[in-house]
């Protein structure tokens, strides 16, 4: 198979030079392990990008302030896809899971379409009007992380309980913190919150933090490792078995991290070794001085793309 990579500008960031990055082309295509790069934007909404997901052999890429738009064709030719959103609904999460495509938005809640984007229906989350901030599921676990603590359905989100308990703590104490990310690695699922980094052994039913008092904004690692990049870009680094956390850029010889472009936010190398070319130098056909960032894989390879506004 043939590995594509799609590489989605950030809209609204400032490199570390203080100037605006170049402007145009939001969307460029890799075949070839992110060594050569070419535009793939054609009839995109000239608007940020925050969260995607393929289903079915279609992209669904949440933006700004343009709700959803699709491609079918691997960014040939994209559509709106925002019938039932909000208006200029802000996608900051997306995830495929049950036969659906749920979309978090900024401040409107929770949606999913059953129709590939055709139609799109209000999910019945306790907080309504929440900003979704991350999406994941696993084993018919559905965890939802919101402004304001973590959610969970196993009946695809017919009900859904608040669900963060931290172990030790008193009985149905439960976390008010911002979740920014969800992931699972070997088995065990890790939370980033703006208190820290949490972890659970029993699909979400217990956490316990791992790591305290630093915002994280991601998680990366495999069975001996754990990786954390907070908000001002520091990078930390720990065994997953006996926790003790080094700050990458001042006690580890080797980084954790890579950019894809000189102007980019670090991306935690944990999971791409092998997959795609770590040094920007390689890029031909991608622009050095716009920010991109965040790897996806997609059913045809890998999607590499970076965050819009976010909030």
């Amino acid at each position: 198979m043939t590995r594509v990579i799609i590489a989605i500008l950030v809209m609204g960031f400032v490199h570390a030079f203080g100037q605006n990055p170049t402007r145009g082309s939001r969307i460029f295509i890799s075949r070839d392990s992110g060594i050569n790069w070419e535009k793939l934007d054609s009839g995109f909404p000239d608007d940020g990008i925050n969260a995607w997901v393929f289903k079915d052999e279609t992209l669904f890429v949440g933006t700004d302030m343009n709700g959803v738009w699709t491609s079918s064709d691997q960014g040939k030719h994209w559509y709106a896809s925002g019938k039932g959103l909000p208006h200029e609904a802000r996608i900051i999460s997306m995830v495929a899971y049950a036969d659906l495509v749920w979309a978090g938005t900024f401040r409107h809640g929770l949606y999913f379409t059953a129709d590939n984007g055709a139609h799109w229906s209000h999910s019945s989350l306790p907080v309504a009007n929440a900003s979704i901030r991350s999406l994941f599921a696993v084993k018919g676990t559905f965890l939802v992380g919101t402004d304001i603590g973590m959610y969970k359905s196993t009946d695809v989100g017919k009900t859904w309980g608040e669900h963060i308990q931290i172990q030790g703590a008193e009985p149905h104490c439960l976390d008010r913190s911002q979740i920014n990310e969800i992931r699972s690695i070997d088995n065990d699922l890790y939370a980033a919150t703006s208190h820290g980094a949490m972890t659970s052994k029993d699909l979400g039913k217990t956490w316990q933090y791992i790591f305290h008092n630093k915002a994280i904004q991601s998680i990366a690692g495999d069975k001996r490792e754990i990786t954390l990049l907070d908000f001002s870009g520091t990078v930390y680094r720990s065994t997953r078995y006996e926790i003790c956390w080094l700050m990458v850029d001042k006690f580890l010889p080797f980084p954790a991290y890579f950019k894809l472009t000189p102007a980019s936010p670090k991306l935690l190398k944990h999971g791409w070794e092998g997959m795609l070319i770590h040094t920007p130098t390689y890029r031909s056909g991608l622009p050095q001085d716009i920010p991109f960032g965040k790897i996806l894989p997609a059913p045809f390879g890998l999607l590499v793309a970076s965050y819009g506004d976010g909030c």
